[in-house]
């Protein structure tokens, strides 16, 4: 059975239909990632972290290929408060870089 990719409500354009580029992004994450395998999942070394430039420890995802995804968030400071906000995956996935929260 072909599953379809469904954008939820906040996504569209004026149109209602999701823009171009997140379908674009969908279809290009899905068929670079199906079929690949898990090998580990655990946080992110200091030697990591150094190179990434994290205050701390991420979980990180890789796969028995060597792809790596790595989640992230972002801090915000409003008014005394911490907002945490959907982040994006750091990647190593060919052609992407991060995978960009919408």
């Amino acid at each position: 059975m072909k599953k379809e990719y469904v954008v939820e409500s906040g996504s569209e354009n004026k149109s209602g239909q999701p823009p171009d580029a997140i379908i674009d992004l969908a279809v290009m994450m899905t068929t670079r990632l199906k079929g690949k395998t898990i090998s580990v999942v655990r946080y992110t070394t200091e030697k990591e972290e150094k190179q990434l430039g994290f205050k701390h420890k991420a979980p990180l995802i890789l796969f028995e290929d060597d792809t790596i995804m790595i989640p992230c968030f972002s801090r915000t400071t409003k008014t005394g408060n911490i907002l945490l906000e959907a982040g994006e995956f750091v990647t190593n996935v060919d052609g992407i870089q991060s995978i960009p929260s919408l």
